[in-house]
């Protein structure tokens, strides 16, 4: 949906890298001026607190640069 947009992209936790590969399978039209960042802590979650509920826990979602 946004190709047509002039600049590059970015994913800020990346987790595994799933999304970031959609997002560069989506530019692979030939446009070598676009570039794809990534930025993760790689480091998961922090530690909630209460108006967050208890979906998670620090560190969930935690991945290695080799995992992604």
């Amino acid at each position: 949906m946004v190709t047509h947009i002039e600049g590059d992209t970015v994913e800020r936790g990346s987790f595994q890298g799933a999304s970031s590969w959609l997002i560069l399978s989506a530019n692979d039209h030939g446009d070598l001026s676009k570039v794809h960042h990534i930025f993760d802590s790689f480091e998961g979650l922090s530690e909630p607190i209460k108006d967050d509920g208890s979906h998670w826990r620090a560190g969930n979602l935690a991945a290695s640069i080799d995992e992604l």
